[in-house]
C-alpha cells in the first residue's frame, strides 16, 4: 500500500512537473527575448556608444600614462644603481 501511495504520488508529481516546466520553458524565453530587445536597443543608443568612446579613450590615455610612469620609474632605478656603482667604487 505504501508504495502504491509513493507510485501515485510520483506520477501526479511528474504530470505536474511536466506542465509546471512547459510553463516555466515558455516564461523564460518570452523573459529572454525581451532581454535580447532591451540589450539590442542599449547597444543602439548614442548616448552609450558615446560613453564607450569615452571610456576608450579614457583607457589608452591610461595606458600611455603607464607606460611613461614605467619608463621615468626604470630610468630613476637605472640612476640610483649607477650611483651605488660609484659609491662602491669610491669606497674601494
Amino acid at each position: 500500500m505504501r508504495r502504491l501511495l509513493i507510485a501515485v504520488l510520483a506520477l501526479g508529481a511528474a504530470a505536474c512537473s511536466r506542465h509546471d516546466g512547459q510553463h516555466l520553458r515558455h516564461d523564460v524565453q518570452a523573459v529572454g527575448a525581451d532581454l535580447k530587445a532591451e540589450a539590442q536597443s542599449v547597444g543602439q543608443d548614442p548616448g552609450v556608444r558615446a560613453a564607450g568612446a569615452d571610456l576608450h579613450a579614457a583607457a589608452r590615455d591610461l595606458r600611455h600614462a603607464a607606460a611613461q610612469t614605467a619608463a621615468q620609474a626604470k630610468a630613476a632605478a637605472d640612476r640610483a644603481h649607477q650611483a651605488a656603482d660609484r659609491g662602491r667604487d669610491r669606497d674601494d
